[in-house]
């Protein structure tokens, strides 16, 4: 794909007590594939071993890559709740 294009993001996180950080971010993307993404997100330390996450804005598309392989997520508008184990 001969797309040209750039992206620039931005983060600000504050941490509340000892157990909830609250982040706002930004993205904007110029170029071939513009676009403008915003979302607040609520990192909450549910526990001992749980860890949630909320989430309501949006998120641009992209390939996201861990360990070797590689997916393309889509575009997410909306509120989205993630939960963490942690052994």
């Amino acid at each position: 794909d001969d797309k040209k294009y750039s992206d620039i993001d931005a983060y600000l996180t504050f941490s509340l007590f000892s157990i909830i950080d609250l982040t706002l971010a930004g993205s904007k993307r110029t170029g071939d594939l513009e676009g403008k993404w915003g979302r607040i997100e609520l990192f909450l330390h549910a526990g001992g071993m749980l860890d949630m996450i909320l989430t309501y804005g949006s998120e641009r598309g992209d390939f996201v890559c861990s360990g070797g392989i590689c997916r393309y997520e889509p575009e997410f508008k909306g509120f989205k709740v993630k939960a963490a184990i942690n052994f």
